[in-house]
């Protein structure tokens, strides 16, 4: 493919060698775009030859060509360059180097700036065995507090803030409604 699409592209953003780093130029960019974007606390210098930066993402309705997002970011990214993002996951981590504790430490989810209603969630995604004990536990809950509708199980995992959970009701929805249904059977 020549020019492969994704909806999700990230590039570093630099101004000058002073601080205190100025994010106005970047944060008024994004907006006049209008589209969700992330930016990274600010980093030192990389290496002796490097700058303060931060790192960018943003995210498209519909997949785009590069080319399409140069246009749009090109003139505020460092040397234009803008890049796919391969996991939106990977890359939240990588804005807080929760993955590589040789790169700079001390970063906070409060550090990071959300721009157009982007939603900033670094949690690392779920093992398949994460999954699974997740589901049993989701059965214990219902069977221990008799609970035998999907949308009383939904509520529930809301109002406890139990937000793997509801990753896992809602992705479950099948699992969850045979469970339900069951349960409701064999009370009868």
């Amino acid at each position: 493919m020549a020019n492969p699409k994704t909806r999700t592209y990230t590039g570093i953003y630099y101004e000058g060698d002073s601080l205190p780093m100025s994010l106005i130029p970047l944060i008024e960019h994004m907006q006049a775009i209008r589209l969700p974007g992330i930016i990274s606390p600010i980093h030192s210098a990389d290496g002796e030859t490097g700058k303060p930066h931060v790192h960018f993402m943003v995210d498209y309705p519909n997949p785009v060509i590069l080319d399409h997002v140069r246009a749009d970011y090109g003139a505020i990214a460092a040397n234009g360059y803008m890049e796919p993002v391969r996991s939106r996951k990977s890359m939240m981590r990588y804005f807080l180097h929760l993955d590589d504790p040789d790169k700079e430490q001390g970063f906070e989810e409060g550090d990071v700036i959300t721009v157009c209603g982007a939603i900033f969630d670094p949690t690392p995604d779920l093992t398949a065995d994460d999954v699974l004990r997740i589901m049993i536990e989701l059965q214990d809950y219902c069977d221990d507090h008799g609970i035998v509708e999907y949308s009383d199980l939904c509520r529930m995992v809301v109002a406890l803030e139990k937000y793997d959970w509801f990753r896992i009701v809602t992705s479950h929805t099948i699992h969850f409604t045979a469970y339900f249904r069951s349960l409701r059977h064999k009370a009868l």
